[in-house]
């Protein structure tokens, strides 16, 4: 007990001591005021005055200002304590950061005040009936507390303040509180509490239209909306129509006949099949290849002592039996010796033989078997198009309210080598596909973050739902493609069977053969367990083992592992870095009490460092 008691003294001591060496670092006050331009920016002056102890604000403070509802900033000056100070920026995709003071340069504890300068551009918001500035004067970001905060606003030649015109928040975000004072004699507001971390100051002032003047783009925009949204119910009912006869005149496949085989479609090699059956080539293809090779006896597969596998090529003579894509995938594969470890670290060899396997399925296959249709998908393309930009033109510019300029050059750059792919690849369907599945998750994020947009993002999803349904339906296969699709189903079926003398002979030698011929055939066709469950009735798992040991196959413990170490080495190991921002909609409005603590443009916070 007294051990226990010293301790705590102890702990009790050496805090009392750290709070002395380092007291709580705060904003003792943040003054701000805005003069609004007649071409609808502002130019903010923000003194801070900090009380530094060393704990975070160690080289200086950092202010973050993010584009809400605003098109840029532009930074003036940065002073502290009345001289100039040196400081730098950093541009990310929803906000800028100013960093004030010297990487090298160690301030002492004390007292210190900052002043930045800098215009914020298009930060006027035009409703209906008046203008309005709505500004997150503090941010709700900061590392520390703001003793006391206050706001001018100095209004352009001509603007008076419309009836209810002031408003102001304060507390955490989505607050009303309204814990400061207004002074309409100067145009001014002040906090009459302090403001705890996360808490901030908000102000809303509206005035008479024509005072600032309103960017053409903004009137043009704002006629369209309205037309822009009666066109685009219009063009959906259309394209329900579109869909329905589309799908009916090309889409809907010939009528099935599935018949039930006991061997393989003639001709059909295992990543045939499965190309047939998935329409396209996707990642297990390569491994059913390999799969395929194993049984040929061209390759071998072997255990490394670290768990790893490894292949082997075995050279052959010409073997006519082998298929296009396998020909094309054990060339690419072994272009660098007789063996290769499944790994990472031959991630180009596979990435190689992958590509070489695709490029021969899609020679094979043609437009012989099956068509996707893409063309007929353009009028779901340009419709998403345009709701887009309804949507856009609806809460104002596409770079202050949806994404920065940053992301969207990234945003083209991804389509532009989408469709360079596609040229390159004829793959326009699916790199087309996956674009616009990009597009709509990014509209459904703009939905989500923002109340105003929310119903006009819910109303494109919904509307889009039958271009979704009508992606999947309109491939279609030809009456040749058909044929082998019953060919396959039915020998599908016959591979799903695992009831006892219902596949293999008596004869364990015969077993033995069947399964591992075909094998190939079931991992293409995602059956690989139901196959080993046929062949363990047929002989019981003991024997079963022991004979597939003997083969030259890969055993159905490791079946699993194999197809997934196949997978992983074709990607090399990458890291990446994520970041998250938010945005509000501009059209949103503080006006007559409608607003909340850290609404409207502006915002933000900062800290030490």
């Amino acid at each position: 007990m007294i051990k226990r008691l010293a301790v705590f003294l102890s702990l009790c001591f050496f805090a009392a001591i750290s709070a002395a060496a380092f007291p709580a670092e705060e904003i003792e006050e943040f003054r701000s005021s805005a003069l609004i331009r007649a071409d609808a920016s502002a130019q903010i002056t923000e003194t801070i005055v900090v009380r530094a102890s060393g704990r975070q604000i160690r080289r200086g403070i950092f202010r973050v200002l993010p584009y809400e509802g605003l098109s840029s900033y532009e930074i003036i000056s940065v002073l502290r304590d009345g001289k100039a100070e040196p400081f730098h920026t950093e541009d990310d995709f929803s906000h800028i950061t100013v960093y004030m003071g010297d990487s090298s340069t160690f301030l002492s504890p004390g007292r210190y005040e900052y002043q930045i300068s800098y215009i914020a551009k298009d930060v006027v918001r035009f409703q209906k009936d008046f203008d309005e500035f709505y500004w997150n004067v503090t941010g709700n970001e900061w590392q520390f507390p703001i003793q006391k905060a206050s706001f001018r606003v100095t209004l352009p030649p001509g603007a008076d303040i419309v009836p209810g015109g002031i408003s102001y928040y304060t507390g955490l975000p989505g607050a009303k509180g309204q814990d400061a004072a207004f002074m309409p004699r100067h145009l001014s507001f002040s906090t009459t509490r302090s403001l705890k971390q996360r808490e901030g100051l908000t102000v809303s002032v509206a005035w008479n239209k024509g005072a600032v003047k309103e960017p053409l783009w903004i009137k043009i925009f704002s006629v369209f909306t309205i037309f822009g949204k009666c066109v685009l119910f219009l063009l959906w009912v259309l394209l329900l129509i579109y869909y329905v006869r589309t799908w009916r005149r090309v889409g809907k496949d010939p009528s099935p006949r599935v018949i039930r085989r006991f061997e393989p479609p003639e001709g059909l090699s295992p990543a045939q099949v499965r190309y047939l059956q998935k329409q396209k080539a996707d990642e297990k293809t390569l491994s059913v290849v390999m799969m395929s090779l194993m049984q040929k006896g061209v390759l071998r597969v072997e255990k490394e002592p670290n768990g790893d596998f490894l292949l082997a090529k075995i050279s052959l003579p010409a073997d006519p039996s082998l298929s296009s894509e396998e020909q094309a995938g054990l060339r690419a594969l072994f272009r660098a010796g007789e063996k290769i470890s499944v790994s990472s670290k031959y991630a180009s060899s596979f990435q190689s033989a992958d590509g070489a396997v695709r490029g021969a399925l899609e020679k094979w296959a043609g437009k012989r078997f099956f068509s996707h249709n893409g063309v007929y998908n353009v009028p779901t393309y340009l419709f998403l198009l345009f709701a887009l930009f309804v949507g856009i033109v609806s809460n104002g510019r596409m770079w202050q309210n949806y994404f920065s300029l940053p992301f969207l050059f990234a945003l083209f750059a991804f389509v532009a080598f989408c469709v360079m792919l596609s040229l390159v690849r004829g793959c326009l369907f699916h790199i087309v596909g996956r674009v616009i599945l990009f597009a709509i998750l990014m509209l459904f994020l703009r939905a989500c973050l923002t109340l105003s947009a929310g119903s006009f993002g819910v109303f494109i999803l919904i509307s889009l739902l039958p271009g979704f349904l009508f992606y999947y339906l309109i491939p279609a296969y030809t009456p040749q493609g058909r044929g082998y699709m019953d060919e396959i189903e039915g020998f599908l079926e016959y591979l799903k069977v695992a009831e006892k003398n219902r596949v293999f002979a008596s004869n364990p030698t015969d077993a033995a053969r069947i399964y591992c011929n075909y094998l190939p055939y079931a991992v293409a066709l995602d059956v690989e367990n139901k196959w080993w469950n046929a062949l363990t009735a047929e002989l019981g798992e003991a024997a079963a083992a022991q004979l597939v040991a003997s083969s030259s196959t890969i055993s159905a413990g490791d079946l699993g592992r194999f197809v997934g170490s196949v997978h992983s080495a074709r990607h090399t190991p990458s890291s990446s870095r994520s970041g998250s921002g938010s945005s509000r909609s501009r059209s949103s409005s503080g006006f007559g009490g409608r607003g909340h603590s850290g609404g409207g443009s502006g915002g933000g916070g900062g800290g030490g460092w």
